[in-house]
């Protein structure tokens, strides 16, 4: 036991760390190393001039060169914190990115003492200044208002704010416990995942507004209350959440999760550690992303910037063609439609079912018809 313990002070440091060794610890690090898979910290702030533990405060970013070169590579900022990290209990803040097959890409990691915009900016700022060019527009996390304030306060706009759909369902879910018991329950959840197909936003705001009308007649108040609180949480306060909310883009943030879910499982061991030797751990992991994307590694983890297309994707392809299905093409502003009919009719597509299409396009009068 006494040897494992030494061992493990000697690969991450002591469990026991003051303040002032965490800020020499960072004082080390800050410079830009050299070596584009060498971990360095980006921007700290430690205060403890106050014996008021509401007046103490941390932050620590960590990133290296290879992973920041990431970020011009997209418009879109992920990010989200998990705990049980730490004894202290203080948040792990994860930003990055993902790519055209949805793979996450990440930015930096971030050891706060707490969620608030301010601790939001700190790590957005620490990135910006890293590349002052760098100007993202989109961002994705779950429905805080820390994350979108802390993120405005540093970028100062913000073409649009993905919601998580995994999220959305999870507080959906919530409140869809008093009706869940009966159909209709399951027929509001069915109706939301519908929801989330929509290709564009004015399909999506059209669909919205037929799902209102159609549960508004209902004559159970626990619906009419759910359908309130949906109005306003999910339609009118954080409505990007639908898949052609940003095409190319993830709609949910499993990738983050997913990330934080292995930090926990091979890095900590589902073990919460000190700061001190968690400042290690963060040191280990990013080298380790890092190094997995450099190019002449054998088991590159590449960027992908167009979608990639494997075989089987390939395969279902020639069998498509071979079948000589008819396909009718159709410009709508910046945008090329191709339209054919359902795989479960043997009948071609004509130019007068396609022209009824257009015609009754946005114009369905009830939810259930434009389920159909």
């Amino acid at each position: 036991m006494t040897f494992l313990r030494t061992l493990r002070i000697h690969k991450v440091g002591a469990p026991t760390i003051c303040a002032t060794d965490i800020r020499k610890w960072c004082e080390e690090r800050k410079g830009i190393p050299h070596d584009m898979d060498e971990p360095n910290v980006l921007d700290f702030y430690i205060c403890v001039d106050s014996y008021d533990v509401d007046q103490q405060d941390l932050k620590v970013v960590i990133s290296t060169r290879r992973l920041l070169s990431l970020k011009k590579k997209s418009v879109l900022v992920q990010t989200d914190a998990t705990y049980k990290l730490t004894w202290q209990g203080y948040p792990f803040l994860l930003v990055g990115t993902s790519d055209a097959d949805k793979v996450f890409h990440p930015f930096a990691v971030a050891i706060t003492k707490g969620e608030t915009a301010e601790d939001f900016a700190f790590i957005f700022r620490a990135l910006y200044e890293s590349d002052l060019e760098w100007s993202p527009t989109l961002l994705l996390a779950d429905g805080s208002e820390a994350i979108t304030n802390g993120f405005l306060s540093v970028f100062h706009h913000l073409d649009k704010r993905l919601m998580c759909f995994f999220r959305v369902m999870k507080n959906v879910e919530m409140h869809l416990k008093p009706i869940i018991k009966n159909k209709g329950g399951l027929k509001l959840k069915e109706d939301i995942y519908l929801l989330q197909t929509c290709p564009n936003e004015e399909t999506f705001e059209n669909a919205t507004k037929l799902f209102t009308q159609k549960w508004k007649k209902s004559t159970d108040s626990s619906v009419l209350a759910f359908l309130e609180y949906f109005q306003e949480q999910w339609l009118d306060t954080l409505p990007n959440w639908y898949e052609g909310a940003a095409l190319g883009h993830p709609s949910t943030n499993y990738g983050i999760e997913s990330t934080n879910s292995i930090i926990k499982k091979e890095n900590t061991l589902r073990e919460r550690l000190p700061v001190g030797q968690f400042l290690h751990c963060c040191v280990d992991m990013v080298k380790d992303w890092s190094e997995r994307r450099n190019p002449t590694s054998v088991n590159c983890v590449h960027y992908a910037e167009i979608r990639s297309i494997n075989t089987r994707m390939w395969t279902e392809a020639y069998q498509w063609v071979t079948q000589n299905v008819a396909v009718l093409q159709r410009t709508r502003g910046n945008c090329v439609q191709y339209f054919m009919n359902s795989s479960k009719t043997n009948k071609e597509i004509t130019t007068n079912q396609l022209a009824n299409h257009q015609r009754r396009d946005g114009k369905c009068k009830t939810f259930d018809y434009f389920r159909k």
